[in-house]
């Protein structure tokens, strides 16, 4: 009876331990890569990331994540936007909102300094612009994204703790169509340092 009774309370452990939850809230600097880069190069300091996470057991978080991030720059080079050249003084922007469904794997323990890495897979809204005295475009679309990431967490109380993560967002290239015709849609890819709490609920 005994020993029925110890496995009970350590099955119960388990699932409470398995049970925990997370929300995470992060403000985030970017710095642009891939074929986004040659739209625009500046480092982006305008940005966050909302998170939750639900522990399945000791080590394993599963969740979603979404967040904003916003592009700039003023150019004054030539660009083939959409198959128009855009020349002279331009206005560039892109605004990135992620929608995806994440897994990560917690090295220690949850009350000390610790590592964790993920993954996350699912799709990335992006808006680009480009305006001049003499055009305006903007091109819309969903891409396949996945995001891989690894995290810092340092403890600050029972309930919060400080979280750093580098996140490595990758939009794959997809097409476009418009009255019968089809073009490429690049890429779209940003590093983003992410820095914020970690809320126990």
């Amino acid at each position: 009876m005994k020993k029925i009774f110890l496995v009970l309370v350590l099955f119960s452990f388990a699932t409470l331990s398995a049970q925990q939850k997370y929300v995470i809230g992060t403000i985030n600097t970017s710095m642009t890569l891939a074929h986004f880069n040659s739209f625009i190069s500046n480092v982006s300091p305008i940005g966050f990331s909302v998170e939750y996470r639900k522990f399945i057991d000791r080590d394993i978080s599963i969740g979603f994540a979404s967040g904003v991030n916003y592009f700039s720059e003023s150019s004054a080079d030539s660009y083939n936007f959409d198959g128009t050249v855009v020349s002279g003084n331009n206005d560039r922007s892109a605004l990135a909102i992620p929608l995806l469904l994440q897994t990560h794997y917690f090295f220690g323990y949850r009350n000390k300094p610790s590592f964790n890495f993920g993954f996350a897979f699912g799709a990335m809204y992006v808006s680009k612009s480009i305006s001049s005295a003499s055009k305006n475009i903007t091109q819309n679309r969903f891409h396949v994204t996945i995001i891989p990431d690894a995290a810092f967490t340092y403890p600050i109380n029972e309930k919060m703790q400080f979280i750093s993560q580098i996140k490595f967002n990758y939009a794959m290239a997809t097409t476009k169509k418009k009255t019968g015709q089809t073009w490429d849609v690049d890429d779209f890819g940003f590093l983003s340092l992410n820095l914020g709490v970690m809320w126990k609920l």
